[in-house]
């Protein structure tokens, strides 16, 4: 025999779900803040420079999978 579902459950479950809900939502947020916040000083010149380079070089790899990506989805939905 199957439980019956009541509002109650459904409240419950409701609730559950929206604490994780906000819980991924700090997670993405604070993940997006670190990924996109200003670089930092960094004591050794050479260093400084070649993270500078290698964030350069990701963002932009980024950019190019992302445009390939769309340019396939346009492709499949044509």
């Amino acid at each position: 025999m199957e439980k019956e579902i009541t509002l109650e459950d459904i409240a419950k479950q409701k609730a559950e779900v929206l604490k994780k809900i906000r819980v991924h939502q700090d997670t993405i947020t604070t993940s997006t803040r670190q990924l996109f916040s200003p670089l930092k000083p960094i004591a050794n010149k050479s260093n400084g420079i070649m993270k500078a380079v290698n964030t350069g070089m990701f963002m932009f790899d980024g950019l190019l999978i992302g445009m390939k990506i769309l340019k396939a989805f346009r492709k499949v939905f044509k």
